[in-house]
């Protein structure tokens, strides 16, 4: 469990760097067409960046970790994660959260939104938990603007991916060593890296 400050905090802007040359990459071997990273204005607020896959915006989050525990629903909206998404999901946008400790809650909540056949189902079937209803109800209080069928629709365009950072440089290795001939992994992922910090 990281301490706050300090090399927690120096750790956790590691995290957003490697994911930030992971989408690099993802330009580099064509899935993915654009990048801008801290995107300006009121769209970008709470993103690293934003990433044009499929002819479809996605906002990028990354967070390492938290002292405190894992990111449940209630820990993401006091860090104020979701909030600022509310409006690029409302213009039909994705949300890409990615952490290495896991967000079981809000992953379990995008499942099951992307199961349900409608928001009448949804609300039927699969908000029956009680867990999984609470997660919805925050959600709730923290896009006050938004109506139920609002929040249901929004949950389908995010998505929750979970890597530890030990992987995520493993992972940004293996796809390099494809893509780049007669350079070191390491020696591209820098490249991708500075190039990511000079465009800042």
């Amino acid at each position: 469990m990281p301490l706050p400050g300090g090399p927690s905090d120096k750790a956790g802007s590691s995290y957003e760097r490697r994911w930030t040359v992971f989408a690099l990459i993802d330009l580099l071997d064509g899935r993915a067409r654009t990048l801008r990273i801290e995107v300006p204005g009121e769209d970008g607020v709470g993103s690293e960046f934003r990433l044009t896959v499929d002819g479809h915006a996605e906002w990028h989050q990354a967070k390492r970790q938290r002292a405190a525990g894992p990111w449940t629903v209630n820990a993401l909206i006091t860090e104020g994660v979701p909030q600022p998404w509310q409006p690029n999901l409302m213009r039909g946008e994705r949300c890409v959260f990615v952490c290495s400790t896991g967000a079981e809650e809000l992953r379990e909540l995008t499942d099951r939104a992307r199961s349900a056949q409608s928001w009448d189902e949804f609300e039927a079937e699969f908000l029956k938990a009680e867990g999984v209803r609470t997660g919805f109800e925050r959600l709730q209080r923290a896009w006050q603007d938004l109506s139920e069928e609002d929040i249901y629709a929004a949950l389908q365009q995010i998505t929750v991916r979970s890597i530890g950072e030990t992987e995520l440089a493993a992972w940004i290795d293996d796809r390099l060593r494809s893509l780049v001939n007669g350079a070191e992994p390491a020696t591209s992922a820098a490249a991708l890296a500075q190039l990511a910090d000079d465009s800042v």
